[in-house]
């Protein structure tokens, strides 16, 4: 099997250096990590000893390279995550919208704050 490495040169390390502050900044650490790892991939490390240096799967490496080949700085940043599908039609999401906007007090509960159970029970009311 061939190493891959990550396409760059010192100033695209300098670069990610740059945003890997700004993110980490932001509290964004698990895209400050693909960035670390895409700098240690341009300094010519390979993917197991990225793993190992960063304490990740060593199955990660690979991908976060791969995006970044493909995709660059948007490779490595936090996506859209679907989650499970949403089991409401499209008029009872806005009509939970409207209740979750009005509080709890509008309701009748002597709450001001929203709890997941509460609004599982917001069918009775």
């Amino acid at each position: 099997m061939q190493a891959i490495f990550a396409k760059g040169d010192q100033r695209t390390v300098n670069k990610l250096l740059t945003l890997r502050k700004e993110v980490l900044k932001d509290y964004q650490y698990r895209a400050a990590t693909r960035m670390h790892a895409i700098i240690l991939s341009i300094e010519k490390n390979t993917s197991g000893d990225i793993a190992n240096i960063l304490k990740v799967n060593r199955t990660n490496v690979p991908l976060w390279i791969n995006n970044w080949n493909s995709y660059g700085t948007e490779g490595l940043l936090e996506g859209h995550r679907s989650g499970r599908k949403s089991n409401l039609m499209a008029e009872d999401r806005e009509k939970l919208c409207d209740i979750l906007e009005s509080g709890p007090v509008s309701y009748g509960l002597n709450t001001g704050v929203w709890t997941s159970k509460i609004i599982t029970g917001l069918s009775q009311i």
